[in-house]
């Protein structure tokens, strides 16, 4: 498998937040700074908040990239009614082939991403694989 370089994966994922319809301003700060948004929480007067460096999400997000070599591009906080909390980061995995696998619209402004699930309730329950993530209106919300 051919590895990716860190800036091809941050074009794949601009990509992907393009073709989910993101704010436009969240694109442009993750472009610009690899600024991080973290959809799901309460919104901030500008709209979505940026995940700030320091915070555990944050850290986590670092090690996921340093450990994973993955590169996370949006994070989505939901609760699941069976399993409680949740936090979906969206990722790009460094290995080209498999980017047309990783993403795909459904129907219905619904999405297939690749993430990684961190179950805060019971962490050893924490993986990578793919979730379905509603886009509307700006926001992100996990569907299934």
């Amino acid at each position: 498998m051919s590895k990716a370089s860190p800036r091809q994966m941050k074009a794949v994922a601009i990509q992907f937040m393009e073709r989910m319809h993101f704010p436009l301003s969240v694109i442009a700060a993750f472009n610009k700074s690899d600024v991080i948004s973290l959809f799901g929480s309460s919104a901030s007067p500008d709209g979505v908040p940026p995940i700030h460096s320091g915070s555990e999400l944050y850290r986590r997000i670092q090690k996921l990239e340093k450990h994973d070599h993955v590169k996370v591009f949006a994070v989505s906080r939901d609760f699941l009614e069976d399993f409680g909390e949740f936090y979906s980061f969206l990722c790009v995995s460094p290995y080209e082939e498999d980017w047309e696998h990783q993403f795909g619209y459904v129907g219905n402004c619904t999405y297939r991403c690749y993430a990684y699930c961190w179950n805060v309730n019971v962490d050893e329950f924490s993986e990578f694989g793919s979730v379905f993530i509603r886009s509307d209106a700006g926001q992100l919300q996990r569907v299934g």
